[in-house]
């Protein structure tokens, strides 16, 4: 059941995520990988590569990470299921919030503009906290 869950609230939000990134690169443009700093692209590549290739490997087959298994008492495992599928809805908010200022490099786009709304307002990065919430 558990799983079932994240797999929903992982695949909505990154539906959430590809749909606003689409319309942000049709309206605004993209930013090459190739202008960021290869040390950025290496180091990001050192960190996402094993957190979202273990996050795919639960969603497969959860036998493959039983090694990091942990006996959580069940109200425990509800909250962290509440806390993901509340993340798609916060997920919307934020890239809704964002419109075309998103963008998958670190770098900016010319026009772009510093957010103050939305969840921008109480929130210094509130994608990186959307990502944590599901995670």
């Amino acid at each position: 059941m558990f799983r079932w869950i994240a797999v929903i609230a992982v695949l909505a939000t990154v539906t959430i995520s590809a749909t606003y990134r689409y319309r942000a690169r049709l309206k605004a443009g993209t930013i090459s990988r190739a202008a960021e700093p290869s040390a950025l692209i290496v180091a990001r590549a050192l960190v996402a590569i094993p957190l979202f290739g273990a996050v795919l490997a639960y969603l497969i087959q959860p036998q493959w990470l039983a090694w990091a298994g942990m006996a959580l008492p069940l109200w425990i495992r509800w909250l962290g299921a509440a806390l993901a599928v509340a993340t798609v809805p916060f997920a919307l908010w934020v890239f809704h919030s964002l419109g075309t200022n998103v963008s998958e490099t670190v770098l900016t786009k010319p026009g772009q503009a510093l957010v103050t709304f939305g969840p921008y307002r109480w929130i210094r990065h509130p994608l990186y906290a959307a990502g944590g919430l599901l995670l």
